[in-house]
């Protein structure tokens, strides 16, 4: 994930949460991003060069999705912090954590 600049970061924690990351959707030009219920992506023509682990390249949901890289941002903006990862569960971050 790259780090937007935050550019309601002089503003209020209420302010921020409201308007940070509300950027507009580049693929439909909506004004507000939506949200996106696909859980498969269209892949590569060529995949022998595919990173199957990469989050970077939306495939399949569980390596992450629009939503979640939104999500992200969106928390690392308000926390001030380089990045940030989001988890479906607590075991998910626990394995996240303890087993590297």
């Amino acid at each position: 994930m790259s780090k937007k600049e935050n550019k309601f970061r002089e503003y209020d924690i209420s302010t921020q949460a409201v308007h940070t990351g509300t950027d507009y959707d580049e693929g439909t030009g909506a004004v507000r991003r939506p949200l996106h219920m696909a859980n498969s992506y269209k892949l590569p023509d060529d995949l022998s060069q595919v990173n199957y682990s990469s989050t970077d390249l939306l495939m399949y949901s569980r390596n992450g999705n629009a939503n979640q890289h939104w999500l992200e941002e969106k928390i690392a903006a308000l926390y001030h912090a380089d990045d940030v990862i989001v988890l479906a569960s607590g075991v998910g971050a626990l394995h996240a954590l303890f087993c590297p």
